[in-house]
């Protein structure tokens, strides 16, 4: 049975770590970032009209993982159930280029590295109600990365953690393979680096899948949407 790697933030990062660690020691030397595999056909989408900004939420299915780093996506993974995590973003699209950072409340397998001044969006208030005012809201680390109409390509920054009195520090990416509904839903190839827990970096490989909601009224009474306008370091 699938382990969910969300009960508890500590717990979880450990979980991730070891998993990631324990299983790239089983990885045959030979075969670790050596050989190629063919990288799956993107679907095509009508370039007009679609965009990736908003939120996104949904999770990972670790499916194998490799020694060596996320940039080398020609490794073949040794395959292995290890699970899955959740994963949630907030993504900005301008152009081909799109920013964004992962939501915290969301998703508690990632760290909080930044700050941001956050006003809650939801229905507009009747007064004598006051407007909403911006206040800190903690994010998880920011990634970047295209968006051609087509194909989506996320990077994060570094992250690091101590762990057992060890500097471990990660970082993902996001290649997508399909994009449907207007960007609405997106799925793809997710890559996870480790570093300092071992003498080499480990990376695990699954199949990510995010959905962009659309609220209705009654979902917008309910739960607020926040709007980043300032970020602070």
């Amino acid at each position: 049975m699938k382990s969910k790697w969300h009960l508890q933030l500590s717990t979880g990062m450990v979980v991730t770590v070891v998993v990631i660690v324990v299983a790239a020691a089983l990885v045959p030397l030979s075969v670790a970032g050596l050989l190629s595999m063919q990288p799956a056909s993107p679907h095509s989408v009508q370039s007009s009209g679609v965009s990736v900004s908003g939120d996104y939420d949904g999770s990972v299915t670790l499916s194998g993982v490799y020694k060596g780093v996320y940039t080398e996506s020609a490794a073949t993974p040794t395959a292995m159930d290890l699970g899955y995590i959740d994963l949630a973003l907030h993504l900005d699209q301008a152009g081909s280029a799109v920013t964004g950072y992962v939501a915290l409340d969301r998703v508690l397998v990632f760290t909080s590295e930044h700050t941001i001044m956050a006003t809650p969006v939801g229905p507009t208030p009747v007064p004598p109600t006051p407007a909403p005012t911006p206040h800190p809201l903690d994010i998880g680390p920011l990634v970047q990365g295209t968006f051609d109409g087509v194909k989506l390509h996320l990077e994060s920054e570094p992250f690091s953690l101590s762990l057992n009195a060890r500097t471990v520090t990660r970082r993902f990416s996001l290649d997508s393979t399909s994009v449907e509904d207007d960007g609405a839903t997106v799925k793809g190839t997710y890559r996870e680096t480790i570093w300092g827990y071992d003498a080499e970096p480990s990376t695990a490989v699954g199949a990510f899948s995010l959905q962009r909601p659309v609220y209705g009224l009654a979902q917008q009474l309910n739960k607020r949407v926040y709007l980043p306008i300032i970020i602070k370091q």
